[in-house]
């Protein structure tokens, strides 16, 4: 069973997510497998993986192809203040780990895979969200800066 976690963070928290990734040696790329320049990002759709990772990548005729690959999928959020939208990001990894073909990585990749995440689950808060003054169903990890703007676009 495939696993993702679903959030929101603002641009510092972003930031702070990017320079952890870097500092524990992960390798960002794009969907076609390129490697990406931490200071150069200009796509919603990242993968993080290892240098370990790279040459078990599997590709079709998208790019990287996610369901057979050693890839934690990063859909960043993104933020359109004409639109006054937030479109959260996630972070997903399909179940290609437990493949015996993976067998000597399946440890070490679900380790990096929870590793990144209890990282946002740490540094973005979960919270419900509060839009006219009514509580959101539900709770959700969410920077609070953005529940702050959220506020204020629709109060007016």
């Amino acid at each position: 069973m495939s696993r993702q976690l679903s959030f929101s963070m603002d641009k510092e928290t972003e930031n702070n997510f990017l320079k952890f990734l870097e500092e524990n040696d992960f390798i960002l790329l794009n969907r076609n497998g390129e490697i990406l320049d931490y200071n150069d990002i200009n796509t919603l759709f990242v993968l993080i993986t290892r240098q370990d990772y790279l040459p078990h990548l599997a590709y079709n005729n998208n790019g990287v192809n996610l369901f057979d690959s050693l890839v934690i999928d990063y859909f960043r959020n993104n933020i359109i203040a004409s639109e006054k939208s937030i479109y959260g990001g996630r972070i997903w990894i399909s179940d290609a780990y437990k493949e015996d073909q993976f067998s000597m990585y399946k440890e070490s990749f679900q380790k990096d895979y929870n590793i990144i995440k209890k990282w946002i689950q740490k540094n973005v808060p979960y919270q419900y969200l509060y839009i006219n003054g009514k509580q959101s169903s539900e709770k959700e990890y969410i920077s609070n800066s953005l529940v702050k703007l959220l506020e204020e676009w629709h109060s007016s």
